[in-house]
């Protein structure tokens, strides 16, 4: 980070008021924390600095380079929370693969315009076209409610999966999830059995491995990672698919594959088609979509 910023604890708005005064030019927040361990901001918190920056004249700047470019099954994740930046920042996922980063910000706070040397390379052919064709795809409303669907379907699945572990939690929103197991072993371990059987996850502020799968993610790959993840936790707790710690019989364990095979489900006759569907997932996730369709 540039010399000159001041910190403050993330989601604590009381520091925030203490720190932000006439003297402040801006303030720089991520919506959702990304490698701070998927951190999502209190309720009011970044209203908050909304109305602080309004008050003192300060920009806010939002850093979107992990929630933008449809992540949160938004195309940037404010227009989910209702929070409107003054800039913001965006890279990773807006060229899907390509290098490159933006920053987009309101009229009046432009600085550079055209004709202005901003950067040798910034704006190139190469770059500029990859990010055309992702926001192509990504800028749809039905692909993003696929996403906000997929996501759901995810962490409902992975917060039962929480309940075996103690204190465990699930944090994020779309497809940018942690599941945090508050123990920084246990974390290891998971992390390592899932690259293990090949699902690519990362470990983030220690105890909480982080999801945060292709936008494009398929029904099957979601209940790959699904399986991988409870077995894991079966073989390394010992808790039963299905049970909570609370149920789990004292010293009892379950092969972590015995685990996945005895709620293997028969294979969909629909798999590989383009849209996600209930056949897709096992009964626990099954309970929770009808659940919040007849809710």
């Amino acid at each position: 980070m540039l010399p000159g910023f001041s910190y403050a604890p993330f989601g604590d708005l009381q520091a925030a008021q203490e720190m932000i005064g006439p003297q402040t030019a801006a303030v720089l927040v991520e919506p959702i924390q990304g490698e701070g361990g998927i951190n999502t901001a209190p309720e009011g918190f970044l209203q908050g600095l909304r109305d602080l920056c309004d008050e003192y004249g300060a920009v806010l700047i939002f850093d979107e380079v992990q929630t933008g470019a449809g992540r949160t099954g938004h195309l940037y994740a404010y227009q989910g929370i209702g929070v409107v930046p003054d800039v913001l920042t965006s890279a990773k996922g807006l060229g899907g693969g390509m290098p490159v980063g933006a920053v987009i910000a309101k009229e009046e706070y432009a600085s550079l315009t055209p004709g202005n040397h901003g950067s040798t390379f910034g704006g190139n052919p190469l770059a500029m076209a990859a990010v055309k064709a992702v926001l192509g795809v990504v800028d749809d409303p039905a692909f993003l409610e696929e996403v906000r669907f997929k996501g759901r379907i995810l962490k409902n699945a992975l917060a039962l999966i929480a309940d075996r572990v103690p204190g465990a939690e699930v944090r994020g929103e779309g497809l940018l999830l942690g599941l945090d197991l508050k123990d920084p072993e246990l974390a290891r371990q998971v992390f390592e059995h899932c690259l293990e059987e090949g699902v690519l996850v990362n470990l983030v502020a220690g105890t909480t491995v982080r999801l945060a799968p292709p936008l494009t993610v398929t029904r099957a790959e979601i209940r790959h990672a699904l399986d991988t993840i409870r077995a894991a936790i079966d073989d390394l707790v010992g808790v039963p698919v299905g049970l909570s710690m609370a149920q789990a019989p004292v010293g009892r364990r379950l092969n972590a594959r015995q685990a996945v095979q005895q709620q293997e489900a028969a294979p969909s006759p629909i798999s590989g088609g383009s849209c996600l569907t209930l056949a897709e997932f096992g009964p626990a996730e099954m309970g929770l979509i009808l659940g919040e369709a007849c809710a």
